[in-house]
């Protein structure tokens, strides 16, 4: 059966002595300012510092502050166990038990139906939890990921993770209304609903869209072009390198050879002079 959805709001009440029926307690520490006592019953809670109700104590002794007011809690049972989240507008820290307590925002959360973890990735210090009752939810911010472990001892059930990215949560509460008549399986329908097309692999390669064929197809005919373009430098470039070779042939020819003797002038022997001077 589920949950009711709405939270309970906590009346505060002036000392420990005025809370009716008391439920539990929380103590303070040196690094807990407050200590509280909660009625589950009348939805009743007070709150006392150390700090301000001691400060003789305090300022002598820390501990012997802080004991006197943990003695001063009436014999209930303790909440320890917390995560610190984003509920209203600042972090906060909820005590977890047979129900979730937010003494700093005054609130009393039932345990809920289903929890869904959001905004999960390795990259990421904290994450959102979101508590489903039925179809509706609250949701946690900014979650650190060092309570995760505290939060899977205290909840029972299956924990959802839903990847780094934030739940489409109207789609979601549309899909637990489809799955309402089936209260035992409609978390793990709704889940393997949004998560399918993920796990499921895909059928053919990736095609891509037109406008990625169109880019394509330009970059490739520009590099045809492009190519074509190298490729009438490069012969433009032989033909030249061949006329100055030829050039360079006439001349040596023109210089070097007398038509009259039809022997090597004078020139031609100098150039070999100088050619095996060279080598």
């Amino acid at each position: 059966m589920f949950q009711m959805p709405t939270s309970s709001k906590l009346t505060v009440v002036d000392s420990f002595e005025d809370v009716t029926d008391p439920s539990c307690v929380v103590k303070c520490s040196g690094v807990t300012e407050f200590a509280y006592v909660l009625s589950f019953t009348t939805n009743e809670m007070s709150k006392k510092s150390w700090m301000k109700n001691y400060p003789q104590c305090a300022h002598d002794d820390d501990s012997e502050a802080i004991r006197i007011m943990n003695d001063s809690l009436p014999p209930c049972k303790e909440l320890s166990a917390c995560f610190t989240a984003r509920y209203k507008k600042s972090l906060a820290e909820f005590y977890v038990g047979a129900k979730v307590v937010g003494p700093s925002d005054q609130v009393i959360f039932e345990t809920p139906d289903a929890i869904f973890l959001q905004r999960v990735s390795p990259r990421l210090k904290t994450f959102d939890m979101v508590f489903f009752y039925g179809t509706n939810y609250v949701v946690f911010d900014i979650v650190d990921k060092s309570d995760l472990s505290t939060i899977r001892n205290w909840y029972e059930k299956k924990i959802y993770s839903c990847g780094v990215d934030p739940l489409p949560m109207n789609l979601v509460v549309k899909r637990l209304q489809s799955h309402v008549h089936d209260k035992n399986s409609m978390y793990d329908n709704v889940y393997e609903e949004l998560f399918a097309a993920e796990s499921e692999p895909s059928g053919s390669e990736y095609e891509p869209s037109e406008v990625e064929s169109e880019s394509e197809s330009d970059l490739d005919l520009a590099s045809e072009e492009e190519g074509c373009l190298d490729d009438r430098c490069d012969e433009e470039e032989e033909e030249e390198e061949e006329e100055e070779e030829e050039e360079e042939d006439s001349e040596e020819d023109d210089c070097c050879w007398d038509p009259a003797s039809g022997a090597p002038s004078d020139s031609e022997e100098e150039y070999r002079t100088c050619k095996r001077q060279k080598i």
